[in-house]
């Protein structure tokens, strides 16, 4: 079952069973939102889960910060990331800032 955690504008984040996917173009005015829903889907979580942002549009380290946020509401949660999917443009955004180790690909 998919559910919309956080539509506004072109910004949209989706969950499924297993899937926190973030799409569009999330910018500073989304960053807080975003984090808060996906942090309160994470905290449900008890299994492995996917953190997609292979369809964000474009560069932003807002939106880089809300992917470490919910990395990090993860762990405190004891819940696994089997996988972070990055849209090209957050790929290239986190070998500038030298986070692979984080963000592996």
């Amino acid at each position: 079952m998919t559910t919309t955690l956080y539509d506004h504008g072109d910004v949209c984040l989706i969950a499924d069973e297993q899937v926190l996917r973030v799409s569009g173009a999330p910018d500073f005015d989304d960053a807080a939102p975003l984090a808060a829903a996906g942090r309160k889907w994470i905290d449900e979580r008890k299994d492995a889960l996917v953190l997609d942002a292979s369809g964000v549009e474009s560069v932003s380290s807002a939106m880089l910060s809300v992917l470490l946020e919910w990395i990090r509401d993860a762990s405190r949660h004891d819940v696994s990331i089997s996988a972070i999917k990055l849209s090209p443009g957050l790929r290239g955004l986190v070998e500038l800032a030298d986070l692979e180790e984080i963000f592996p690909a």
